[in-house]
C-alpha cells in the first residue's frame, strides 16, 4: 500500500496496477462533460451486492470509474484508489481536508479538489503516481468537470475558475454574486452553471467571456445537464428549467414539491430528477409535461443514474431505488447505513455508489456479498 501526504508532501504516491488502460467508462459525475447521468450498458435485475468498502468517513463525492480503477475521496480526508471488479485498495492518499468533490478522470490524470482547509485542486498521475501540480483555490466542495484540455472549478468562494489540464495554470476565472455550489456542464462551445445568487450562467469555454445569463427562482445548487440542444436545471425555488442552450431562453418550468439541488438526468426524451419533497419526477424533455412520479418519501440531493430501461439513485433514507424508467415502477431496493447524496457511477454493466454510512457499494451480475442483502420487487 502506498500512502501519502499531499498537504505536506510535493510529491504524492497513488498509483494504479500495471496495465491499467484508461478507456471508456464514468470519469466525472454524470458520465461526461454534459452531465446527462446517461448510461448506454445493460443492467439487469435483480442487482447483486458484489462487494463493499469501507471508506474512512461519510461519503458524500460521487465516484468516477475508469479501466477498472474507482477514484474516490471521503469526508475523512482520504483519497481512493479501488479495483472496480472486487474493492480490493490500490492506494491511497491522506490530504489535510475532507473531500465532497467528485473527482475527474483525463487519460492517465486523475483530478480531485478538497476543501475547508487544505484548499485546493490535485493532478496525480496514475501511471508514475507524480504529482503533476496543485492549484490553491478556496473551498473546492462541488465537482470537477473535464472538457477540452481544461479542469472546470466551482468555488464556494463565488468564484468559477479554468485551469490547464496540463500544469494547472489559471487559464480564466469568473466571478458571480453569491456562492458557487453548482458544478458546470459543457456543451457547444459553452460552459454552463449556476450561484447561489439565482442566475444559470453561460460562459464562452475558449476565454471564459459572459455569453448569457439567465436569473431564476432560487439559489441554484444542481449541476445544469446538457441534453439535445437544452439545458436543464434545478433550482431552490422547487422547479425544474429548460432552456435554451445558444441564448437562455426558458422553454418550460415544472413545480416540485421542494426545493431541487441536485442535477437532472436525461435519456429517451425524458428527463428524470429528484426534489426535497421525496419525489423523483419524470418529465417530457420537450415540453415538460409530467410523465410520472416517484415518492420516496425523503429528500432526494443525489443526481439519478439513467440506463436504457432503469433509474437508478439514493435518498435520504439510505435506500437505494431502482425504478423502470418508462412507467416509474418500483423494480428493486437496497438498504444501507445512512443518508445518500452520492450519484451512482457505472462501469461494465456495474453499478457504484457511495453512502454516508463510509461505505462504497457495487452492485452487478455476479456472487452476492453475504454480508448484506439485497430487496427485489417482482
Amino acid at each position: 500500500m502506498l500512502v501519502a501526504s499531499c498537504c505536506l508532501s510535493c510529491r504524492a504516491h497513488l498509483r494504479v496496477p500495471d496495465g491499467f488502460q484508461p478507456d471508456g467508462g464514468w470519469p466525472m459525475l454524470g458520465g461526461n462533460s454534459g452531465h446527462t447521468g446517461l448510461y448506454s450498458g445493460h443492467l439487469r435485475l435483480p442487482l447483486r451486492l458484489l462487494w463493499r468498502f469501507r471508506a474512512k468517513g461519510p461519503i458524500v463525492s460521487s465516484p468516477a470509474v475508469v479501466g477498472g480503477v474507482v477514484c474516490l475521496g471521503s469526508l475523512g480526508k482520504k483519497f481512493y484508489l479501488l479495483s472496480a471488479w472486487d474493492g480490493r485498495l490500490y492506494s491511497f492518499l491522506k490530504m489535510g481536508s475532507s473531500i465532497s468533490a467528485s473527482p475527474a478522470i483525463g487519460g492517465q490524470t486523475v483530478y480531485f479538489g478538497t476543501e475547508l482547509g487544505d484548499d485546493a485542486v490535485y493532478a496525480v498521475d496514475l501511471i508514475s503516481g507524480d504529482l503533476r501540480w496543485k492549484a490553491d483555490i478556496n473551498d473546492v466542495s462541488e465537482s470537477l468537470t473535464l472538457a477540452h484540455g481544461v479542469v472546470l472549478v466551482s468555488s464556494g468562494s463565488g468564484s468559477f475558475h479554468a485551469l490547464s489540464t496540463e500544469d494547472g495554470r489559471e487559464l480564466w476565472r469568473f466571478r458571480t454574486g453569491g456562492q458557487v455550489s453548482s458544478p458546470a456542464a459543457v456543451a457547444g462551445g459553452l460552459v454552463y452553471f449556476g450561484s447561489d445568487d439565482g442566475f444559470l450562467y453561460a460562459l464562452e469555454a475558449e476565454g471564459g467571456q459572459e455569453v448569457w445569463r439567465r436569473e431564476l427562482g432560487g439559489a441554484i445548487w444542481s449541476s445544469p445537464i446538457a441534453y439535445e440542444g437544452q439545458i436543464y436545471v434545478g433550482s431552490f425555488d422547487g422547479r425544474i428549467y429548460a432552456l435554451k442552450g445558444r441564448d437562455g431562453e426558458v422553454i418550460w418550468s415544472f413545480q416540485a414539491g421542494g426545493g431541487v439541488s441536485c442535477s437532472p438526468a436525461a435519456c429517451n426524451g425524458t428527463v428524470y430528477v429528484g426534489s426535497d419533497d421525496g419525489k423523483l419526477y419524470a418529465l417530457d424533455a420537450e415540453n415538460g409535461t409530467l410523465r410520472w412520479s416517484f415518492t420516496v418519501g425523503s429528500p432526494i440531493s443525489g443526481s439519478a443514474l439513467a440506463s436504457r430501461e432503469l433509474i437508478i439513485f439514493g435518498a435520504s433514507d439510505g435506500v437505494i431505488y431502482v425504478l423502470d424508467g418508462r412507467t416509474g415502477q418500483l423494480k428493486w431496493t437496497y438498504q444501507t447505513g445512512r443518508a445518500i447524496v452520492s450519484s451512482p457511477a457505472a462501469w461494465e454493466d456495474r453499478i457504484f455508489i457511495g453512502s454516508m454510512d463510509g461505505y462504497l457499494y457495487a452492485f452487478g451480475e455476479g456472487v452476492e456479498d453475504s454480508t448484506a442483502s439485497s430487496q427485489a420487487i417482482p
